[in-house]
C-alpha cells in the first residue's frame, strides 16, 4: 500500500502530488501523527466518507447539544470499520439503538483511523477528542497496537513533505529510510505504549469528566484452546493494563469464547482474522448498548 498522496509509479521528484478527491487521508502537521483523515473527503473505491472534522461519521456540532450523552471512540482499522459501510459499524449501530430507546440523546463519535497505533491514538485523544467534551471514551485495542507504526504510516512519514527524502528530492533516500524504519520498527515493538494510552485516558478523564472504557478486541480464533499463546497473553496483558490504571475493560475474547466456531467466524470478514463483519459489529454494539442504556445526563 502506498501512502496517501503519493504515486509509486512516479520517478524523479518525490514531492507528494496533491491528494485526489478519492483519497481519504492527508499528511498531518504533527509529524508524530504522520497522517490523518482528510475533512470532507470521500473514497471512490471504498465505502468511506469523512465529515468536516476528519471523522468517518455523520456531521456533528463541536459544542455538545443539551440533554446529550457523547461517546467518543478512538482506535485503528478495526474500530474504523475496515471495508464495511458506515451503517454497519458498531458506532452507528450503537447510536441508533440507544436513541431508539432512550429519552436522552446519544452521539457516538468515531475518531478511529486505519493504521493508527496507541501513540497516535493518544494524540487524537488530546488534540481532537477533548474539544467535543465526551462523557465516555471507548478505546478500541487491537493486538497489533504494539507496533511503532504500520506500513502506511512508515512510508507516509518518509514521503511526508517535511521528511528528509522529500526535502532532498530523492526517492532513493525515501526508499532507504523506509526500509530502515520498517526493520527498526519490527525490533522496537513496545506493548507498553498501550499502557501509556490507558494511563493518559484515565488522567484526562478525571480532569475533563469522562469515563474511559477499553474494548479488548481479539483476533479470530476457532477455540480458546487453539488461540495462539502469544495472542492470548497479549489479551490478558491488555486487561492487566486496564485494571492497573483503574480503567473499565470489555474483553470480547472471553465474551465470545462459548460461541461455536461457525458463529464466531461470521463475526469477521471473509479471510480476515482481525476485522469485523456487520454481524461482529452488531455483537459489539449489543454489549455496549447494555452498558449505556441506563445512562442519564449528569
Amino acid at each position: 500500500m502506498h501512502p496517501p498522496g503519493t504515486d509509486p509509479s512516479r520517478r524523479g521528484s518525490v514531492h507528494p502530488r496533491p491528494l485526489s478527491d478519492g483519497v481519504v487521508h492527508q499528511y498531518a502537521e504533527n509529524l508524530d501523527l504522520v497522517y490523518e483523515l482528510k475533512p470532507s473527503a470521500e473514497s471512490r473505491d471504498k465505502p468511506y466518507k469523512i465529515n468536516r472534522f476528519g471523522m468517518r461519521d455523520q456531521e456533528y456540532a463541536l459544542q455538545k447539544p443539551a440533554n446529550t450523552i457523547r461517546i467518543a471512540v478512538i482506535g485503528d482499522s478495526v474500530a474504523f470499520g475496515h471495508q464495511i459501510p458506515v451503517e454497519d459499524t458498531f458506532e452507528h449501530l450503537l447510536e441508533d439503538k440507544l436513541n431508539a430507546t432512550s429519552d436522552v440523546h446519544f452521539e457516538v463519535l468515531n475518531f478511529s483511523v486505519v493504521g493508527y497505533n496507541s501513540r497516535q491514538e493518544e494524540i487524537v485523544l488530546k488534540d481532537k477528542v477533548l474539544p467535543f467534551e465526551p462523557d465516555y471514551l471507548l478505546i478500541g485495542v487491537c493486538l497489533n497496537d504494539e507496533t511503532q507504526s504500520d506500513g502506511l504510516g512508515e512510508l507516509a512519514r518518509q514521503m511526508h513533505p517535511k521528511a528528509w527524502g522529500s526535502r532532498l528530492h530523492s526517492r532513493l533516500v525515501s526508499t532507504m529510510l523506509n526500509r530502515w524504519e520498517r526493520s527498526s520498527a519490527r525490533r522496537r515493538k513496545d506493548f507498553t505504549q498501550i499502557n501509556h494510552l490507558f494511563a493518559t485516558a484515565k488522567q484526562l478523564g478525571e480532569r475533563q469528566g469522562f469515563e474511559p472504557i477499553v474494548l479488548n478486541f481479539p483476533y479470530h480464533f476457532t477455540s480458546l484452546e487453539e488461540y495462539k499463546p502469544k495472542w492470548r497473553a497479549q489479551q490478558e496483558t491488555i486487561e492487566t493494563y486496564a485494571r492497573d490504571n483503574g480503567v473499565a475493560s470489555i474483553d470480547f475474547m472471553l465474551l465470545w469464547k462459548d460461541h461455536d466456531a461457525v458463529t464466531r467466524q461470521n463475526f469477521y470478514l471473509k479471510d480476515d482474522r482481525k476485522h469485523f463483519s456487520r454481524e461482529g459489529m452488531q455483537q459489539i454494539a449489543d454489549v455496549l448498548y447494555e452498558r449505556f442504556s441506563g445512562s442519564r445526563e449528569d
